[in-house]
């Protein structure tokens, strides 16, 4: 979950926008990373995607 939230930041970082976004994103990963409690709205939106992905079919090549 820390990594994600990592990620998201990363992402919302590089387009240069959302900086108060990014710090929030950065804080939970910390949180998470030293055992204290999770913001159960982001770990809920964070599971829906992860799952939804999952479940995605992806036809398309990468290439």
């Amino acid at each position: 979950m820390a990594t994600n939230l990592e990620m998201i930041a990363t992402a919302r970082s590089a387009t240069g926008q959302a900086r108060a976004e990014v710090a929030k994103f950065q804080a939970q990963a910390l949180k998470i990373r030293s055992g204290k409690a999770l913001n159960i709205n982001i770990a809920k939106a964070l599971w829906s995607l992860i799952t939804d992905l999952s479940l995605a079919a992806f036809t398309d090549d990468a290439a």
